[in-house]
């Protein structure tokens, strides 16, 4: 049988590697390594015996040249979503190619989910959004919604470990793109602004006390309200460290992620005051859904633990055999609550090593 050939862009790049890690050990699969970077992307295709392109995101031509006899496109883009040519997953629309991105921009999903259209026409299946935050919590609101009887109250909290060594400069400017996006709350069937400032809760290890929670949103959410008869639908994040957490707010506030000069500095800053006895790297994603259950009230949750990075390439490698199985039925451009099958990606998820997924 001929090899699925699976391109994956910046697959030399922090998410990307684990990406590449997590799917190399399957001999169905042809792994190709792309990148601006020559040498990294032949230096990684080396040493997981895969193979390598040249490609520039940004240029239609490349785009197009790399996407030849492709069956698969992973897009672990190293720099920021928001305001980013859409190159990629259109090109992969228009010839009928399977699309998975990492992007958590509100600006960018809006963008791409214009290109259902022509995906549908042409038989492919785009996702975007698939990652630790944005991604595993509102497929886990879904997938616990599914097993309550509606009407559902569910909550997201996303706190991150204070060692965020694998915070990139790229992904700062992201969070500063976010950080400009309202904090939203779904009740009473519509999006409201969510007014409280934010909260205090204890959660389970590696948290040891009390975590600070600012109010939180993204896109991907509002596709879950879409799917389940969800009454109320709140996000919250907040940081292990509630000083590096402070500083992290400040800085957003003030701009400091914004231009590059000072984007370099702030990571610093934050990378060191982070560095402390207690700090730790992994993540957690708890969400929690309320609602009848044989006729009871009852209270689910699930909780994922893990690296940041880590998780997501865990949801994008998961997201990938699931395309590839054709377990995915739909074609078009999609937010992942829409499309991906809920029990299945979280039983593949619980299987993964370094990545712990309890449920009560």
């Amino acid at each position: 049988m001929e090899k699925r050939r699976v391109l994956i862009v910046g697959g030399y790049g922090t998410v990307g590697r684990l990406v590449v890690e997590q799917l190399c050990g399957d001999q169905d699969l042809q792994l190709i390594i792309a990148g601006r970077n020559r040498i990294k992307a032949e230096e990684t295709a080396q040493e997981f015996n895969a193979s390598s392109c040249t490609l520039d995101a940004n240029e239609l031509p490349s785009v197009q040249e790399a996407l030849i006899n492709i069956d698969l496109v992973i897009n672990c883009f190293g720099g920021p979503f928001t305001n980013a040519p859409l190159a990629l997953a259109a090109t992969a629309a228009e010839r009928g190619i399977d699309y998975i991105d990492v992007s958590g921009s509100m600006e960018y999903s809006k963008r791409f989910l214009s290109l259902a259209s022509t995906a549908e026409e042409n038989h492919a299946t785009l996702i975007t959004g698939m990652g630790a935050n944005p991604g595993i919590p509102s497929l886990a609101v879904c997938w616990l919604a599914s097993q309550l009887e509606p009407p559902v109250e569910a909550e997201i909290n996303f706190i991150f470990g204070s060692n965020i060594e694998t915070l990139s400069p790229a992904s700062l400017q992201e969070m500063h793109y976010l950080f400009k996006n309202p904090p939203l709350l779904w009740q009473h069937q519509t999006w409201q602004l969510n007014k409280v400032s934010g909260k205090q809760q204890t959660f389970n290890p590696p948290f040891h006390k009390s975590v600070y929670l600012g109010p939180s949103f993204s896109y991907d959410m509002m596709s879950a309200t879409e799917i389940h008869d969800l009454n109320r639908l709140s996000a919250w994040s907040g940081c292990q460290s509630t000083f590096q957490g402070t500083l992290m707010y400040l800085g957003m506030k003030l701009g400091l992620a914004k231009h590059q000069r000072t984007r370099h500095l702030f990571l610093k800053l934050l990378k060191s005051a982070g560095q402390s006895a207690t700090a730790v790297a992994e993540s957690m994603i708890f969400v929690t859904a309320s609602g009848k259950y044989q006729g009871l009230q009852a209270v689910k949750s699930v909780q994922c633990v893990g690296d940041e990075v880590f998780m997501t390439a865990a949801a994008v490698s998961t997201t990938a055999r699931l395309l590839l199985d054709d377990t995915v039925s739909r074609t078009g451009a999609f937010l992942p609550p829409s499309v991906i099958p809920v029990d299945l990606f979280f039983d593949r998820l619980q299987a993964v090593d370094c990545i712990k997924v309890s449920v009560d």
